[in-house]
């Protein structure tokens, strides 16, 4: 529902909605980080429709939006790390992270992150928007056809 409402723009966005209170932004920073944790998604997919909401542009929501992924990502290693540990036997991992994967997905990522600043910087809102809502339509599929 929050991917089509991200890309057909269903709800109106008010020209001047007052910003959140800190306590606010800290309950729903929490529930934001504990929703991505639980289901193995990056806190993009659910901050983003939330600062969306909120009626913050396109582009700041994208840049606000990424400065949550490196704390929720150190975290969240850290908890796998040790929630896991001794329930696997998995050669090269600890806990349940597989550490092979990290210079390469860690390379991937800081390009993919250059490249989308570039791209962010140049698109209109709109085809963010509309590009966003169809990654987290494609990221519910798939997670509901995986099972």
């Amino acid at each position: 529902m929050v991917a089509l409402t991200m890309i057909f723009g269903f709800k109106a966005q008010p020209a001047e909605r007052p910003r959140p209170a800190a306590m606010k932004c800290s309950a729903i920073g929490s529930l934001i980080g504990f929703k991505s944790g639980l289901l193995g998604v990056g806190g993009g997919a659910l901050s983003v429709p939330w600062l969306t909401w909120q009626g913050l542009p396109q582009r700041e929501v994208s840049g606000t939006s990424s400065t949550f992924t490196l704390p929720a990502a150190i975290i969240g290693t850290v908890a796998f790390v040790f929630t896991g540990l001794n329930a696997t036997d998995m050669p090269y991992t600890i806990g349940f992270v597989y550490w092979p994967a990290l210079p390469i997905a860690g390379c991937a990522s800081i390009f993919g992150a250059f490249v989308g600043a570039k791209f962010s910087r140049r698109a209109p809102g709109r085809l963010l928007r509309i590009l966003f809502g169809l990654l987290l339509l494609g990221v519910s599929v798939s997670m509901v056809v995986a099972e």
